[in-house]
């Protein structure tokens, strides 16, 4: 399953408001009808986690080089489309290794129970190719004007996100420059008033 995880930005260890969630469903929604509109089938299940929304495509990519530079380019531009100031559109969710909560489960912090809002056993299964069609779309909407290339070096963005992770440091959804991809943090870790 590809999951998209919506939630909105609030202070560490809070749990969100009513207000706040209907943002995160808000986004989802908003995502969901461009999929729609771009060919992609539709979801199997959308969850609500307590505190946001998540929501699962059915897929059988390949779990290779190949696949993770795509996904990291697909989840980066849909933070930069659906992502906002109040709801963080979570890219980390395309590593294999991460987890989502479960349906039943109850959230803590939240103190409410994480629910099926939604379940389509009959969903299509996205393609590497509308993955593909996503992203470009995306990039020319986002003004990107160079293709997207894979570089090499020992430096992967998953790599750059576990480090920035392993120390706390919260950064923007990174931009694609010339030279990669640039990650802002936010913010410094070294001066908080450098912006």
């Amino acid at each position: 399953l590809l999951p998209f995880d919506f939630d909105p930005r609030r202070a560490i260890g809070t749990a969100s408001t009513e207000a706040e969630r209907s943002l995160a469903h808000k986004q989802r929604d908003l995502q969901d009808a461009y999929f729609a509109k771009m060919g992609l089938p539709d979801s199997v299940a959308v969850i609500d986690s307590g505190n946001g929304v998540h929501d699962y495509r059915r897929t059988r990519l390949t779990n290779d080089g190949s696949t993770a530079f795509r996904l990291t380019a697909f989840y980066n531009c849909l933070a930069r489309k659906f992502g906002t100031p109040e709801v963080i559109f979570d890219k980390s969710v395309r590593s294999p290794a991460q987890l989502m909560r479960l349906p039943g489960s109850i959230n803590h912090k939240a103190q409410r129970p994480s629910s099926f809002l939604s379940f389509n056993e009959r969903a299509g299964l996205i393609t590497l190719e509308m993955i593909h069609a996503v992203t470009e779309d995306l990039r020319g909407q986002l003004g990107f004007k160079r293709p997207l290339i894979a570089r090499q070096g020992p430096w992967t963005p998953e790599l750059m996100e576990r480090f920035l992770r392993f120390y706390s440091i919260d950064y923007l959804p990174p931009t694609e420059i010339a030279q990669g991809l640039l990650f802002v943090l936010n913010p410094c870790p070294l001066n908080a008033d450098h912006v």
